[in-house]
């Protein structure tokens, strides 16, 4: 186990400049105090990168990424976060405390050799197996996708693997350790853990060998087997083929499949961004290593019932980890590897482009258990798909499922909306009322905030810097923010014509927008730089206690299942985290009034 030692993260960020850090994988143009450039996480034309050299952290407003040079260095070198440490420290010379368990160390190291070793062992003996070749061949496995991902076999032989080790020095108890052997029921001896298989091997994100897959060639069960979990590996925390993805050029998107070969068959079709769960069901966690590198996530699981049950069980981990997968459908009784060795690799192709948002999917889902032509089953249908959409928080999204599917199955969405427990009445009369700026204090700070920003100045644009999205909870507020502070980075015109240009698309919003831009107030400039500090406090407070609320929210969700012990632990560790950052920011001062009274 590996430590660091008081304040390291604090001396490395003190130490380093963000701006050359970041400036030697991106190049950065100085605007304003900050600087702007081209994201290096996904491909746009217009730069919408910023790093802030005072806060010490970047952000990105087209695809969300942000965080501070440690974060950063983790997902472009693909380091966890010790390993990003040693790097920075090692790259800017900086003396640090780590102090390491030598003993995990030394043995992890030792079952890294010990799988490479193996792994070459089942590599050089399915070039010796001719019913092992056939097999990959009638699977249409090349030859050369064979050495690319070193797919092996493991002889029908008891100890084949644990003699082949045991002649390069290898003990038995290493090879138990490595999940490569286990002993003999009567205690005399080992076995192979893996014997008459195709192996895959498995690696993590620096392309080592951690565990293996192995598959029988022929119907005996079990059809799949995996490696035990060791000191390298844990079946719920990797994806067989992230390795691949994170060399491949193209990372737009990542598609999240069942097996190896639906992996092996996307690449061989020049598709390198498939991944796969390792033979267990999908994580939190392997959830959470994807949105790492990718939000933009696509599931293409099998579309027999159990893969469109699994389909939606990752929906469920995927919204918690923050991503919303789109699900691609494919005939009835294929997988991947199925469809495009019958269809090509075009056809596929044409599939993703169709794919279902999540929600589409889970309406599509339920819409098959009624019978929608029989008024009973489709009053029942109506109200499992207003669940659904009850479940959707972003008020465009919702607005736009709403006209779908009361044009799609006739039914006003009032009537929706009634059965997902809104009264289109009342949220419209309340959304008016939370866009005019006296009536309560939420959202008042953000409706300041933009009048603020809205006058252009030094003063505002110094706000411009220490505000994110983040800090805007109302849906409008948030967008008229975000184009503003777009604008502020890019040296633009600041004004509400400007940005209602800038929002062409959302017209049917303008209203609100106008409430919000053109707000008639005057300005008292004598505690200007007092209000500044004010609102920001204000907004974070309000930013803090959402966030607060969201994982009471998923706390409620997930504490009655024993598969989120841990998970439970930490968010409620969290919570309390937040709570006592409430109770400091509350009580810190008095609210400052900068409009004229």
């Amino acid at each position: 186990m590996v430590q660091l030692g008081e304040n390291v993260v604090e001396k490395i960020k003190e130490e380093v400049d963000i701006v050359e850090l970041i400036g030697g994988y991106v190049q950065l143009k100085r605007t304003g105090i900050n600087y702007v450039g081209l994201c290096p996480f996904h491909s746009e034309k217009t730069p919408s990168f910023t790093v802030s050299p005072n806060k010490k952290l970047y952000h990105c407003f087209g695809c969300g990424e942000g965080g501070d040079i440690i974060g950063f260095i983790m997902k472009k070198e693909n380091l966890d976060f010790i390993e990003a440490v040693k790097f920075i420290a090692e790259k800017y010379n900086i003396d640090i405390d780590i102090k390491e368990n030598n003993i995990d160390n030394s043995l992890k190291n030792r079952i890294y050799d010990i799988n490479k070793l193996s792994c070459e062992f089942y590599y050089n003996s399915l070039f010796k197996n001719k019913i092992a070749l056939e097999y990959l061949s009638k699977r249409k496995v090349k030859a050369k996708t064979a050495r690319e991902f070193y797919i092996g076999y493991a002889d029908d032989s008891w100890d084949g693997l644990v003699n082949f080790l045991k002649e390069h020095g290898i003990s038995e108890e290493e090879i138990v350790r490595a999940g490569l052997a286990s002993r003999k029921k009567n205690g005399n001896g080992y076995v192979d853990r893996f014997r008459n298989r195709i192996i895959f091997p498995i690696y993590d994100i620096k392309s080592r060998v951690i565990g293996f897959g192995g598959r029988v060639l022929d119907n005996s069960l079990p059809k799949y087997l995996n490696s035990p979990d060791t000191l390298v590996f844990n079946k719920g925390n990797h994806l067989y083929g992230l390795n691949n993805y994170l060399k491949s050029s193209n990372k737009e998107r990542i598609i999240l499949v069942e097996g190896y070969m639906d992996v092996i068959s996307l690449y061989s079709n020049g598709i390198t961004c498939a991944v796969a769960s390792l033979g267990t069901a999908f994580t939190i966690n392997q959830a959470k290593l994807i949105k790492q590198y990718n939000s933009n996530v696509y599931l293409c699981y099998d579309s027999d019932e159990a893969g469109q049950r699994a389909n939606l069980k990752a929906i469920d981990i995927f919204i918690r980890a923050g991503i919303e997968p789109k699900v691609i459908m494919l005939p009835t009784g294929t997988d991947p590897d199925d469809f495009i060795k019958e269809n090509g690799i075009d056809e596929f192709e044409k599939a993703v482009e169709k794919a279902l948002s999540y929600v589409e999917f889970k309406v599509f889902t339920i819409e098959r258990k009624f019978d929608i032509t029989k008024e009973t089953q489709k009053i029942e249908f109506i109200r499992e798909m207003a669940k659904i959409l009850s479940e959707v928080k972003s008020p465009v999204a919702r607005e736009i499922y709403l006209q779908k599917y009361s044009n799609k199955y006739n039914v006003s969405k009032e009537a929706i909306l009634s059965e997902m427990g809104i009264n289109i009445h009342r949220e419209t009369k309340q959304t008016n009322k939370n866009t005019k700026i006296n009536k309560s204090s939420y959202p008042k700070a953000e409706l300041e905030a933009i009048s603020l920003l809205l006058l252009d100045n030094e003063e505002s644009r110094k706000l411009a810097e220490r505000l994110d999205d983040e800090y805007f909870q109302d849906f409008y507020c948030r967008l008229c923010f975000s184009t503003l502070k777009n604008r502020v980075i890019a040296g633009k015109e600041i004004s509400p014509q400007a940005i209602l240009e800038d929002l062409i698309d959302y017209t049917e919003f303008r209203p609100q927008i106008e409430n919000i831009l053109y707000r008639e107030i005057e300005y008292d400039f004598s505690n200007l730089n007092d209000f500044i500090n004010d609102i920001v406090k204000s907004l974070e407070l309000n930013m803090i206690i959402n966030q607060r609320d969201k994982l009471i929210s998923k706390i409620k969700e997930i504490e009655n299942d024993d598969n989120y012990k841990e998970e439970v632990i930490k968010l409620t560790i969290e919570v309390a985290k937040l709570n006592k950052k409430i109770a400091l920011i509350n009580t810190s001062g008095e609210e400052v009034s900068w409009t004229k009274k």
